[in-house]
């Protein structure tokens, strides 16, 4: 409801109740300024409407309640601030993939950072977290790159190996040729030399028969 006061002669309003009472318990108003407001008959004294009688009565008597209404956080301090649920997830997320070396939880915390740092920027009031959803976002982007490092790391590395196979087997037959001259050839130098000593055995026995 609303009211009118008058203050040095002057009509002021319209005021809500507790702006009244406050004005009162303040002392800018006191029992011989008048107020009204719809249902009244006429303009009166505060001190003669018993709505505000007793705090006429009571002001000066000790604080001044303030109203409910006006009752805003001091300069430079806001309302408790909650964390965002996504950027502790991020950041979990990225710690654990960067222990176990895992594309499968770095992809997830890249997602959860992204989406946690939308989420604070647009929150009113602001979230926080935004340090831990950008470590999330580090950590899950270098597991991702180490997991990836690793895949062609590996992939090099059989490809190789499969490469190093192949060209065993096509020089095989090559060595097992060559293997098989060599021993062709030291074959026929020991028979050669085995019918060398033994020609010269039988000229040594021919010998001796005529002596």
């Amino acid at each position: 409801m609303e009211w009118y006061y008058t203050n040095a002669k002057k009509q002021n309003g319209p005021i809500s109740l507790q702006d009244l009472l406050y004005k009162i318990s303040v002392g800018e108003l006191n029992g011989n300024d008048y107020a009204w407001r719809e249902g009244l008959e006429d303009w009166q004294p505060i001190s003669n409407i018993p709505e505000l009688q007793i705090t006429s009565k009571s002001a000066g008597a000790g604080p001044p309640p303030v109203p409910y209404h006006s009752i805003n956080p001091p300069q430079g301090m806001s309302a408790k601030s909650h964390t965002s649920g996504l950027a502790i997830a991020s950041l979990c997320l990225g710690i654990g993939s960067i222990i176990l070396c895992g594309i499968i939880l770095g992809i997830p915390a890249v997602i959860c950072g992204h989406l946690a740092l939308g989420e604070i920027k647009r929150s009113q009031p602001k979230l926080e977290g935004k340090t831990m959803a950008v470590i999330g976002l580090i950590t899950g982007y270098l597991s991702i790159l180490a997991s990836v490092g690793m895949i062609f790391f590996f992939l090099l590395l059989g490809n190789a190996a499969i490469l190093g196979f192949d060209q065993r087997e096509d020089v095989g037959p090559e060595m097992m040729h060559e293997q098989l001259q060599v021993g062709c050839f030291y074959q026929q130098t020991l028979s050669r030399d085995r019918i060398a000593m033994h020609g010269d055995r039988v000229m040594h026995d021919v010998l001796h028969n005529e002596c």
